[in-house]
This record gives C-alpha cells, sequence and structure tokens, in this order.
C-alpha cells in the first residue's frame, strides 16, 4: 500500500509540476507578446526614416555605413518580433498561406547577403551555393523567410569564429522539389536531442539558450509550406538542416494563394468586358 501511495503521490505531483510550467509558459508568451506589439510601432516610425534617408541621392560618405547598419539592425529586430507574434498566432490557430509567385533564388540570395557582414565579423567561411542562376515558383515569402533566417541563426550561432556555413539551394525539375541546405561546423546536435529536435524550448546543454522556438517555428512553418525538415550529422562535426518544399502548383489548394487563380480569371473577364477595344 505504501509503495502504491508513493507512485500515486510522484504522479500528482508531475501533473501539478507540468500544469505550472504550462501556465509560466503561457504568462511569458503574454508578456513577450505584449512587449512585442509595442516594438512594433516605433520600430515601423525607425523604418520609415531610414528608408526616406536611403532614398537621398547624396548621403555623406561617414554616414553611410552607419545608415546601413542601422537599416539592416531594424529590419533584424522586426523579424525577431514578427517571429515571436507568428509564433503566438501559431498556438491560437494554424497559419494560412500566402502564396505569390517569385524567383526564389533572388529572394534567398538577400536572405544570404544579410549575413555577410556577421560572417565577415566572426572571420567565417559563408557561402550561397544555387544549382541554378535564377528560378520562379509559388512561395509564401514571409514563411520562406522566417525559415530560413532562422535555420542561418542558429547556424551562425553556434558555429565558432573562423568556422564554415553552407547555404546550398537546389532545384530538382524531375520531382519538382526545392531543396534547402544550411551545413555548419558548429558544435552540432547532442544524439539524445535529437529526437525532441523541433519541441517547443528545447535546451542545448553546451550553451544553455533556448533553441526550441525557432526550430519549432521552422518545422510548423515547413509544414503548412507543404513540406518537411529533417536533422543531419555534419561529417567531421556541425550540423545539417534540410528543407524541402513543393515547386510543383498543384499540391496547394486554391485558398493558399494571395490572389486565388478564379480571382485573377474573374478579373481578367470582367475588363475584356468593360474595354471598347
Amino acid at each position: 500500500m505504501y509503495v502504491a501511495w508513493r507512485v500515486v503521490r510522484r504522479m500528482d505531483d508531475l501533473r501539478n509540476k507540468v500544469k505550472v510550467e504550462k501556465e509560466l509558459t503561457e504568462y511569458k508568451l503574454r508578456f513577450f507578446t505584449h512587449i512585442s506589439h509595442e516594438f512594433r510601432t516605433p520600430l515601423t516610425l525607425i523604418q520609415v526614416a531610414l528608408d526616406k534617408m536611403n532614398q537621398v541621392k547624396v548621403i555623406p560618405k561617414e554616414m553611410v555605413s552607419s545608415v546601413r547598419m542601422m537599416d539592416k539592425s531594424a529590419r533584424r529586430m522586426s523579424r525577431l518580433v514578427n517571429q515571436l507574434l507568428e509564433f503566438r498566432k501559431m498556438q491560437e490557430k494554424k497559419p494560412v498561406l500566402s502564396l505569390e509567385e517569385a524567383d526564389v533564388i533572388a529572394f534567398l540570395h538577400e536572405i544570404y547577403l544579410n549575413f555577410k557582414e556577421v560572417a565577415e565579423s566572426k572571420r567565417m567561411d559563408f557561402r550561397f551555393l544555387p544549382s541554378v542562376p535564377s528560378y520562379k515558383m509559388f512561395l509564401d515569402k514571409e514563411k520562406l523567410d522566417k525559415i530560413v533566417y532562422n535555420l542561418l541563426s542558429n547556424a551562425f550561432k553556434y558555429t565558432p569564429s573562423g568556422g564554415k556555413v553552407d547555404f546550398s539551394v537546389q532545384v530538382d525539375e524531375t520531382i519538382h522539389q526545392l531543396v534547402i541546405r544550411v551545413v555548419d561546423t558548429g558544435v552540432g546536435i547532442l544524439k539524445e536531442k535529437r529526437e525532441q529536435l523541433f519541441k517547443h524550448y528545447l535546451q542545448n546543454s553546451l550553451s544553455g539558450d533556448s533553441m526550441g522556438i525557432g526550430l519549432y517555428l521552422v518545422h510548423e512553418l515547413v509544414q503548412v509550406h507543404k513540406g518537411t525538415v529533417v536533422y543531419e550529422e555534419c561529417r567531421g562535426g556541425g550540423s545539417v538542416f534540410i528543407v524541402t518544399l513543393p515547386a510543383d502548383v498543384s499540391v496547394y489548394d486554391k485558398k493558399d494563394f494571395l490572389i486565388p487563380e478564379s480571382a485573377l480569371l474573374h478579373e481578367e473577364e470582367l475588363r475584356h468586358r468593360l474595354s471598347p477595344w
């Protein structure tokens, strides 16, 4: 009887602990969501002011680098704020796609350029390796930006100075897939933690920093984009994250598009009817 009572008591204690942790997590999310909303307005105003400064034809030479640095920093902070708000929205309801046709190579190259200065400051070998110079496909720019930005941020965060990060993009037209790989020579992920890698709030034992929100967000957004994300161990140490997205438009529903095809056809038909020519 005593043993049974101890087992029941431990189970109750465990349930209470889990409940308390969930409540604490919810309070933290509410707090950071509120702070994020507060940050969003001044960040938008800063970005508007910087955009106006960038439109000036002649900026004093001594201010060019400072303006560029402020612009990149403001955009980075906006991304972080939007990421937290996206995570919060995902707790309340499943995110939806807003697909539009774009050159995915050019889009990913812009993200690559955002990390160039970080690579140079850490004396890292950072390369962008596309299999083709250009490729148009339907994608959700906002979600793909969050996916890639998180993977690159983690790669730079856990790769020491003098290390290497490869950002490759491969288009496979035979099976209509886009494959994105982020390969680093960083600390890697312990084998016992890989199964929980895309869950909430995984703690990295080497640094104590939380990795879970970013990787959980990546996993969820990739799934919404009808793709997959997997982790592989890099030979010689480090990590490999592989994101596979469909390049075949037929896998998506009409509601997934920013402007549904039916609406475009209706708009075109209406234009022809109204045109006197």
